[in-house]
């Protein structure tokens, strides 16, 4: 197993470990670790270390999926609206001439 690797399963919570720890040391000790493991890895540490058993925290998590979604949709709305005027600003502008 790589050493990162080793590093990066040390950083996930205590009760992580205990319950998934040795698979995940015999998973990787099977597989070839590779740049796009270890930034997995890094990013389920992240998550782990966020949102593993942590009680309550399901209402900012719901708030913040509640959020993006609403930026998406305005970001979906908005832009397609803006290159729409700027096409007919363009079009209008072609036709003057």
């Amino acid at each position: 197993m790589n050493a990162m690797a080793k590093i990066l399963l040390k950083l996930y919570p205590k009760d992580w470990q205990a319950r998934y720890g040795e698979e995940m040391e015999n998973l990787l000790n099977d597989y070839k670790v590779t740049f796009h493991t270890l930034v997995d890895l890094t990013m389920n540490v992240v998550k782990a270390q966020l949102f593993w058993e942590r009680k309550g925290l399901w209402r900012w998590q719901f708030a913040l999926g509640i959020a993006m979604v609403s930026m998406a949709c305005l970001l979906g709305y908005g832009i397609p609206q803006q290159m729409m005027r700027q096409s007919a600003m363009v079009y209008n502008y072609s036709k003057v001439k």
